[in-house]
């Protein structure tokens, strides 16, 4: 039922992203990054999104303990 509600949660705010892609802020890393990452905070969740043209991209789902940086590094 948890996973459900989270699910939910996300999606919810997944459709708000895609009317108005850049009302999350900018995720500014101390290192140059191949992506302009955007980031949605959902719960203890953090969603790291780019926008291309009129789509949006979600690229990861990271829990919000977890070192985002190192990551994202590993994988743009």
């Amino acid at each position: 039922m948890a996973a459900e509600r989270l699910l939910s949660k996300i999606e919810k705010e997944v459709r708000k992203i895609r009317d108005n892609p850049y009302r999350c802020h900018l995720y500014i890393s101390p290192e140059k990054m191949r992506y302009e990452y955007r980031v949605l905070h959902v719960d203890n969740y953090s969603l790291f999104y780019v926008v291309e043209g009129k789509s949006v991209e979600i690229h990861r789902v990271i829990y919000a303990r977890r070192d985002f940086l190192k990551i994202l590094e590993k994988s743009d």
